[in-house]
């Protein structure tokens, strides 16, 4: 399939590739194009963290600096992703920095719509701000009553502190702890035994109803459990009981804005699910982030995820859904997004 916009040129040239990494930190991009205005080379536009088996991917346009925004570039934006529509790319998502004021005025003249935020999760120069972000559907119908709120904007020395590393166990309620997989030993603690329990649990997904992240394990035939004990083993925490029986996990999967902002994922085994143990698990996961200047923690959770959405309601707050964005059993789901921001800078 042919793209019809005479101003999308097919394939993006090492050149162009290369005189635009001096300024941008370039994905690698898929469905790729040359924007071209009046013969002019101005930027490239495609896709990145494409996931076919769910039909979403990330948008990525990339201008040079001294490209004038030409009104005809709106329209060009609209015919690539009524394009990569046509591809089965269901829903496409654009993030872009708060301070980033003419892009964020571009894309909004354009067929995408805002949806929400991640409290500083994004990072220009000096400062912690916001990154907001836009979405498309097919056949979607923009609403024209949405506004895009003021950017928030922290000096990155706001959040200085003296700790710089989170603790490697924690004690809480009940006799249950959080521990880091890598001081198992060193607590005396048998790592096959935790592994175990892990492995159980997983095998249970079904009942394992409080994953915040997506499921990425795999027990992998004719290579024992080599590929889900290297993850178990950079986990951020395993939370155990007092006798040291595997009662769940909890983990930064990734961090954004040069550190400051955390993803994270949760799990609690399902044996012992119901009695409180997310919430107490969780707020201490946020207050030991914090504690070392993390400025915010995001969660994205599948509205299928009821206990989890549940959990979220009460200890996070909601901050944008991504529309149709997960592809499972013939349906598409949403995908919503909660994030907890530091005390020390939830008020500004």
């Amino acid at each position: 399939m042919t793209i019809s916009n005479k101003n999308l040129v097919s394939s993006v040239s090492e050149e162009i590739l290369e005189d635009l990494s001096k300024y941008y930190s370039i994905p690698k991009l898929q469905m790729s194009f040359t924007i071209k205005i009046n013969d002019k080379k101005i930027g490239i536009i495609g896709l990145s963290n494409l996931i076919w088996a769910n039909r979403r991917a990330n948008l990525n346009i990339f201008l040079y600096k001294n490209a004038i925004i030409a009104s005809e570039l709106p329209s060009i934006i609209n015919d690539y992703i009524n394009y990569v529509h046509e591809l089965n790319v269901y829903n496409v998502m654009f993030v872009v920095n708060g301070s980033n004021k003419n892009m964020i005025d571009l894309i909004a003249k354009t067929e995408m719509e805002y949806y929400g935020l991640i409290p500083f999760g994004a990072c220009s120069e000096n400062n912690i701000e916001s990154n907001f972000m836009f979405q498309h559907i097919p056949n979607m119908k923009k609403r024209e009553d949405i506004i895009i709120p003021e950017n928030k904007s922290i000096p990155v020395s706001l959040l200085d502190t003296k700790k710089k590393e989170i603790e490697e166990n924690i004690e809480l309620q009940n006799g249950f702890k959080l521990i880091s997989p890598k001081v198992l030993e060193k607590e005396n603690i048998s790592v096959d035994y935790v592994l175990e329990g892990h492995i159980k649990a997983m095998q249970n997904r079904n009942q394992f109803t409080i994953p915040l992240g997506e499921d990425k394990y795999m027990l992998q035939k004719g290579n024992e459990n080599y590929g889900l004990f290297k993850a178990f083993m950079n986990y951020t925490y395993i939370i155990l009981d007092k006798e040291n029986n595997y009662a769940g996990y909890i983990n930064i999967l990734r961090t954004n804005a040069n550190g400051k902002n955390a993803e994270i994922e949760i799990g609690v085994n399902p044996m012992i699910q119901h009695k409180g143990l997310g919430t107490i698990v969780i707020n201490r996961f946020y207050d030991e982030l914090f504690s070392v200047g993390f400025a915010s923690v995001t969660s994205a959770v599948f509205e299928f995820n009821i206990p989890s959405l549940k959990l979220h309601e009460k200890v996070a707050k909601l901050n944008g859904v991504r529309l149709n964005s997960y592809y499972i059993n013939n349906n598409l789901w949403n995908l919503n997004y909660y994030s907890k921001v530091n005390g020390l800078i939830e008020n500004i």
